[in-house]
């Protein structure tokens, strides 16, 4: 059996794993440049709600080339104490041109244009790490009329060990994306280990698929259950 502490050591520990091997340090290109990171933080210490005067660890991700010669870029942070990040976009000079605040950003992806919205990312991060709990989401946002739009967003990961009387559960979503990045569908599962009142029982789990679901663009700016569900 488990002691109490096992499965949040857990799941923080598969947290920072995430967070530990997907963040690169700044990076450049011949074709853009990239902002220097710590300068960055300082210039954005408003939205970032710093306050002193030393800056947080932090990590960064700059997301390049820009994507289908639309002149943009991405650039991700993730704040490292307290768990928090903002999502950049930037010209090719490296200049800010929006922002939004999010969790710990791990990991950017390019996506395909949808519509009228052709400058995508596809943003996985790190949402809240508390005593015995750990939340990650993924989402879609674009960047268009001098403003970043959150187009879809949704859990990939929960880890819930929170006492004293509930049974851990561990959620975990697994999706694919279509090529022309219009449907999204998904599959979870659900762990959960029963709690005896001292312990966590990893024997005893039980695991249910959760009902599958698909998100379809609805070619208005969002996402939405599909149909035909």
């Amino acid at each position: 059996m488990l002691n109490r502490n096992g499965y949040l050591i857990f799941a923080i520990l598969v947290i920072a794993f995430l967070l530990a091997s997907n963040l690169p340090a700044d990076a450049e290109t011949a074709s853009c440049t990239c902002p220097e990171l710590m300068g960055l933080l300082d210039e954005s210490r408003d939205l970032l709600g710093l306050t002193g005067d030393t800056l947080p660890m932090a990590r960064g991700i700059c997301l390049q080339p820009p994507q289908q010669k639309t002149g943009i870029q991405w650039f991700g942070v993730a704040l490292e104490d307290p768990v928090g990040g903002v999502l950049f976009a930037l010209d090719c000079s490296g200049k800010v041109i929006g922002a939004t605040r999010i969790g710990a950003i791990i990991k950017l992806t390019e996506y395909p244009s949808l519509n009228d919205f052709s400058k995508v990312a596809k943003v996985d991060y790190i949402a809240r790490v508390a005593e015995r709990y750990g939340l990650q989401k993924v989402a879609i946002f674009a960047f268009q009329n001098n403003k970043i739009h959150e187009l879809w967003s949704h859990d990939s990961f929960e880890a819930d060990f929170r006492l004293p009387t509930k049974d851990g559960i561990e959620i975990t979503y697994s999706f694919q994306f279509s090529p022309d990045g219009k449907t999204i569908s998904l599959a979870g599962k659900r762990k959960t280990y029963p709690f005896t009142g001292e312990s966590f029982i990893p024997e005893n789990i039980t695991i249910h698929n959760l009902k599958p679901q698909r998100f379809c663009w609805d070619n208005k700016g969002a996402f939405k259950e599909c149909a035909d569900q």
